[in-house]
């Protein structure tokens, strides 16, 4: 709220109290009304006018930037939203030491800083904070260290005590959207039951909607599912054949009613087109966090084909591979896509890295983490 003095003279007073972006643009709308009223007094004398246009300024510009500021604010690493690698700091840690258990290099802290901007002061963080952290490649130079306290006692080299080489620490990869994530299995999952009609017959079905499902095993009322849909895979790659059902995660829905072999449900939300025919499962529970592997047994796996089945596979897509558990793939390893040259077979291209996100028996789904040309269906993962 703003306060106005509505007297004569130069006792205006603005009373500008902290307040969220939404009650700051409120004021901005009142702020304009006040100000075009009072233009419009006839007792506004020239003086008064000026001073008034530069108070009005001052608080427009500090209004707009600090509203600005607010939406842009740095955030710690949200487990509900981020997607990516972090660390979680426990008592004792320094971004100086994790940087030499992560990446071997005190020098490469200040990476961890730049990708950690609400940390203010690289030399306080705090145990249970989630930070940002990184992949380390091959291209990082030294940094300077941490800059040392102006109240800091003086240590000579020579009573410096030996250093020992740190224990290892995992990162965790996060990946919140893990339940509409899709998978591939040998066999078709049996479904709970099958979408026949959406109440107002719609042809596509959106949140909120009523459908109506054929019940094909027990369900329950109140119970949550998720919608699926499948399609078969077969791929060949020079001698190596691939078969499986790609299981697609279209949406959730809630039971409402079961009557006579058919159940009424509300559709709770849609991250995929849902239309009449897609079945219902119980909620396929998979890790939305692991911890990273980096470095796991090799496999002789294929790269077999991108969720959106696109000719190039780029950074950040959902793809598949033809390894799984029984080839001990897990969630949180972490593997390079080569690609194998004509003329030079043994000096195969490295093109890029992945990450498991979930592992079948026979395949897994991965995500690109990084590439530098584009990636094809055949292309060797080690």
């Amino acid at each position: 709220m703003i306060n106005a003095y509505n007297g004569h003279g130069p006792s205006w007073v603005l009373s500008i109290p902290r307040h969220s972006p939404q009650q700051k643009l409120k004021d901005l709308d009142e702020l304009h009304r006040l100000s075009h009223k009072l233009f419009q007094g006839e007792a506004m004398t020239g003086l008064f006018k000026a001073i008034v246009t530069i108070e009005l300024t001052i608080f427009l510009f500090s209004a707009l930037t600090g509203t600005a500021a607010l939406a842009q604010a740095p955030q710690p690493f949200n487990l509900e939203e981020d997607t990516g690698f972090y660390y979680t700091i426990q008592k004792g840690d320094t971004l100086w030491g994790l940087a030499q258990k992560f990446y071997n290099s005190n020098w490469d802290w200040p990476k961890i800083w730049e990708m950690n901007k609400n940390i203010k002061n690289p030399n306080w963080i705090y145990p249970g904070n989630r930070i940002r952290v990184y992949l380390k490649s091959s291209d990082q130079k030294p940094a300077s260290p941490l800059p040392i306290p102006a109240t800091a006692p003086a240590v000579s080299q020579a009573t410096l005590p030996t250093p020992e080489k740190p224990a290892p620490v995992a990162a965790q990869f996060n990946y919140p959207v893990m339940d509409h994530t899709p998978f591939i299995k040998k066999k078709e999952i049996e479904a709970d039951g099958i979408i026949i009609k959406e109440q107002e017959e719609n042809i596509m079905i959106a949140t909120d909607d009523i459908v109506y499902i054929r019940v094909l095993s027990e369900l329950e009322e109140g119970g949550l599912y998720q919608i699926f849909s499948t399609e078969p895979m077969k791929r060949k790659f020079k001698g190596i054949v691939f078969k499986g059902v790609l299981h697609r995660i279209n949406g959730t829905l809630k039971i409402l009613e079961i009557k006579d072999g058919c159940a009424t449900a509300r559709v709770m939300s849609a991250n995929q087109d849902i239309a009449v025919g897609d079945k219902i499962m119980a909620w396929y529970h998979r890790p939305k966090t692991f911890a990273v592997n980096d470095a796991p047994a090799s496999i002789d796996g294929i790269l077999i084909d991108a969720e959106k089945k696109d000719t190039m596979i780029s950074d950040h897509q959902i793809a598949f591979i033809n390894k799984g558990t029984n080839d001990q793939v897990a969630p949180g390893q972490v593997y390079s896509v080569l690609r194998p040259q004509k003329k030079m077979p043994d000096f195969p291209l490295n093109l890029g890295r992945l990450i498991v996100l979930a592992a079948e028996p026979e395949s897994a789904t991965v995500m690109i983490l990084s590439s530098n040309r584009g990636l094809l269906p055949g292309d060797r993962v080690q």
